[in-house]
């Protein structure tokens, strides 16, 4: 085969190559859009005696702004089969750990997204571990 041969070969490869990986990036879904909604589960208390009592949590996450992976978190406790406002909070997701962060001063929560389970943690700034979160995607 000629250089021109060879190069013509090799520069056609590059640009199947290069098309592949373009239509690839383009493709990937975001993979914190499924955060949207609503997640129903337990909050488990860890601390005990305290004043910290078991309840049914209700999770309602919205997209917060244009930036990706950023949601605002309406927490509920479920009481009497009512949902009872707990407050707001601003929340991040980390793609790469498949976990979502939402902290106050009060508390931080960090919860691992597999499918449509949300499962983690509330800690108190101090670090102590308060309750144990397990939620399920309505």
């Amino acid at each position: 085969m000629t250089r021109r041969v060879v190069f013509a070969l090799l520069l056609a490869a590059i640009s199947v190559s290069t098309a592949a990986l373009a239509q690839t990036t383009k493709a990937a879904p975001d993979e914190s859009a499924i955060l949207v909604g609503d997640w129903r589960g337990d909050s488990i208390c860890q601390v005990r005696p305290s004043a910290c009592n078991d309840e049914k949590a209700l999770y309602h996450f919205k997209k917060l702004g244009a930036q990706p992976n950023h949601f605002s978190l309406q927490a509920d406790k479920i009481v009497n089969g009512e949902a009872v406002p707990m407050g707001t909070m601003e929340c991040s997701f980390a793609p790469e750990k498949h976990v979502v962060t939402c902290s106050t001063p009060r508390l931080t929560i960090q919860l691992a997204l597999n499918g449509t389970s949300l499962n983690g943690t509330m800690n108190l700034p101090d670090g102590t571990l308060w309750r144990k979160i397990t939620l399920r995607h309505d």
